[in-house]
């Protein structure tokens, strides 16, 4: 073996240790954000709900707001 394939070689086996732990990194991150973005949704859909049940007591609104992030179509008929 020559001198300048056993550096490729010890170059590619660095690089693809460095991919495998990147890549265990990608995916932990990707996880984190994962949970972190469907708990932000669950505070989200509960302040929107808590703040059109709140505004909807105003004689001007009348009870129209409906609060909706699109998971499930809704239709409300006014009063």
């Amino acid at each position: 073996m020559s001198e300048q394939s056993k550096r490729l070689a010890a170059q590619f086996e660095h690089s693809k240790d460095k991919r495998q732990t990147n890549d265990a990194s990608g995916l932990q991150r990707e996880l984190l954000l994962d949970e972190a973005f469907v708990s932000m949704r669950v505070e989200l859909k509960e302040h929107l709900e808590k703040q059109c049940e709140e505004l909807n007591h105003e004689p001007q609104i009348e009870n129209i707001l409906i609060p909706n992030l699109g998971d499930e179509p809704r239709q409300r008929r006014r009063p």
